[in-house]
């Protein structure tokens, strides 16, 4: 919550579903609530911004995952091809003129 107009500090406070304020007052506690209310507001803000870069990291090393899949699969479909198969409803097959007749 923080100070109101008249110079008093208050605390939220979470109850089960609700939320209450809590009077800390004028004086040095609640100098004090307000410092230790500040600093955790900024190290929250300090964590939020390094889970931020770390998701942007995660999703570069993603992002060339997919590549890397990408290419090792044309790079065996290009293989199979080249070994005479075609794909026959999603298998791999020899075509049956390269097989031999008994």
């Amino acid at each position: 919550m923080g100070w109101d107009r008249r110079g008093y500090f208050y605390r939220s406070q979470r109850c089960g579903a609700k939320v209450k304020r809590v009077y800390m007052g004028k004086g040095e506690a609640a100098q004090q609530a307000a410092a230790q209310a500040t600093a955790a507001r900024a190290r929250r803000a300090a964590e939020r911004a390094e889970l931020a870069d770390l998701q942007a990291q995660i999703a570069v090393a993603d992002q060339i995952d997919a590549e890397a899949v990408r290419g090792v699969g044309l790079l065996l479909e290009a293989t199979l091809l080249g070994q005479g198969m075609h794909l026959h409803r999603g298998e791999w097959r020899k075509h049956r003129s390269d097989q031999p007749t008994d």
